[in-house]
C-alpha cells in the first residue's frame, strides 16, 4: 500500500476528517484518500453538542442521540432555565459517529484507511510533486496533504492563550436522578483568580448522563487533575470517560497552509474561539472541501467566522483572562437577561449586529470595557 500514490492523504482521524471522509464517499469525484490514524481503534470517547434549528436538515439527524429545547445556568442560589423556540440543543456521541463513519469508509474504494499508524515527518519532494509521509508503518505518498492532528500538550501552551479544561464521566444511577428533559449547560456557577468552573450536564434519561466539570483559565491543568471535582461526590455506575484541554481565543500561528497541504480542525482555528464548540464547523468545512473537489478547486482551509464574530469572541475570551473573577458573573448575567432563542443563536454562531449587541448590553460593563482599552 505504501508502494502507492494517493491523491490526498490525511494526517489523523477525528472529526473532520471523518466527516470529509463521509461527505467524500458521496460524491462524484475520482480522487483517491488515505487517513493515517494513530489511535489503534475507534471507540466512544467524547460527545459533540451544538444547537440546530427545529426541523433543520442535518446528515446526521440518524445518529443525534438526543435533543433538548431547555437548558439551565445556577449561581449560588439562583438559577435560570431557558425555553427554546427556534432551537433544539443536540448531541451526537462518537462511538456512532465513528460507527457510521466505518461502514462508510469500508465499503467505499477510493478511501483507505490505515490504523495504529503514527505519523514522523512529511517531506515535499518538488520533482515528483507529491509529498513523502514518513510512518511507523512504513512511507506514505500524497499530492495532497490535510493535516487534522491533535495539539500536543506542548503546542497548546505555546499557541493558546486561553484554555477550556475539562473532564467528564458518563453514568448511570439505579434511581431516577436527573431532569432528562433539560441540560444543566452552566450550573454551580464560580470564578476565582484561576478563572471561571462550572458543572456541564448531559441527561440522555433520568437515569444516565455526561456530568463533566469545566474550567475556563489561563492557567494549563492536566484534565485528569479536576476527576476530584465530580467524583468526589458522585454514587454512580461510571460507564465511559472524556477529558479534553480545547484551545480558547486566537491561536499563535503555527504552519503556513501551502498549495499541496492545509491544517484543518481544533489546531487550526476551527474551535469556536470563546466556546470550544467546532462539531458543526468541522462538518461544514468536510461539505465545502468535497465540493471544491467537485469543482476542481482548491480545498479552503477553513470556513473563516466573519470578522464581527472573531472580534466578539477574543474580546469575550480577554474579558475573561483579564477579569477572571467576573467570569461567572458575566455567563449568568448573559443567561439571566437574554432569550434562549437569542442566546442560541449567539452561541451558534448565527448572531448579527444586534444579536451581539444585545448580549453585550446584558452583562457587566466594566470588565468588558476593561478588556477593550488594555492592549
Amino acid at each position: 500500500m505504501s508502494d502507492d500514490i494517493f491523491d490526498i492523504v490525511i494526517l489523523g482521524g477525528g472529526c473532520a476528517t471523518l466527516n470529509f471522509a463521509m461527505a467524500f464517499a458521496a460524491c462524484d469525484s475520482d480522487n483517491t484518500v488515505m487517513i493515517l490514524e494513530a489511535r489503534p481503534t475507534y471507540q466512544h470517547d467524547r460527545n459533540w453538542s451544538f444547537w440546530l434549528t427545529k426541523n433543520q436538515s442535518f446528515t446526521h439527524s440518524d445518529i443525534v442521540a438526543k435533543k433538548w429545547s431547555s437548558w439551565r445556568f445556577s449561581e449560588g442560589n439562583q438559577t435560570v432555565q431557558h425555553h427554546s423556540v427556534d432551537y433544539d440543543y443536540a448531541t451526537i456521541q462518537s462511538g456512532d459517529f465513528y460507527q457510521k463513519a466505518m461502514d462508510v469508509v469500508e465499503h467505499n474504494d477510493r478511501i483507505d484507511l490505515c490504523m495504529s499508524c503514527a505519523v514522523d515527518q512529511v517531506e515535499w519532494n518538488e520533482v515528483e510533486k507529491l509529498h513523502k509521509v514518513s510512518t511507523n508503518q512504513g512511507p506514505f505518498k500524497g499530492r495532497f496533504i490535510i493535516d487534522t492532528r491533535n495539539l500536543t500538550p506542548d503546542e497548546i501552551k505555546e499557541r493558546v492563550p486561553y484554555y477550556q479544561i475539562f473532564y467528564g464521566i458518563e453514568v448511570e444511577t439505579n434511581e431516577p436522578t436527573f431532569d432528562a428533559e433539560c441540560v444543566g449547560l452552566m450550573d454551580n456557577l464560580k470564578s476565582d483568580a484561576q478563572g471561571t468552573s462550572f458543572l456541564y450536564t448531559l441527561p440522555f434519561s433520568e437515569t444516565r448522563a455526561l456530568i463533566e466539570y469545566t474550567l475556563f483559565t489561563d492557567q494549563f491543568v492536566d484534565p485528569s487533575a479536576l476527576e476530584d471535582r465530580i467524583t468526589s461526590e458522585a454514587r454512580y455506575k461510571v460507564v465511559a470517560r472524556e477529558m479534553a484541554v480545547l484551545p480558547m481565543g486566537q491561536l499563535k500561528a503555527k504552519q503556513t497552509n501551502t498549495e499541496q497541504m492545509i491544517s484543518v480542525g481544533g489546531h487550526a482555528g476551527h474551535l469556536r474561539e470563546s466556546s470550544g464548540y467546532g462539531f458543526l464547523r468541522m462538518y461544514d468545512w468536510a461539505q465545502s472541501a468535497v465540493t471544491a473537489l467537485e469543482r476542481n478547486e482548491p480545498i479552503p482551509s477553513f470556513n473563516q467566522p466573519s470578522a464581527l464574530d472573531a472580534f466578539m469572541d477574543r474580546h469575550f475570551v480577554k474579558t475573561l483572562k483579564i477579569s477572571p473573577l467576573a467570569g461567572a458573573n458575566v455567563f449568568f448575567s448573559m443567561a439571566r437577561n437574554t432569550s434562549a432563542d437569542a442566546f442560541a443563536r449567539f452561541m451558534s454562531g448565527d448572531a448579527g449586529l444586534l444579536q451581539y449587541m444585545k448580549v453585550i448590553m446584558s452583562v457587566p460593563k466594566w470588565p468588558f470595557l476593561k478588556a477593550l482599552v488594555k492592549s
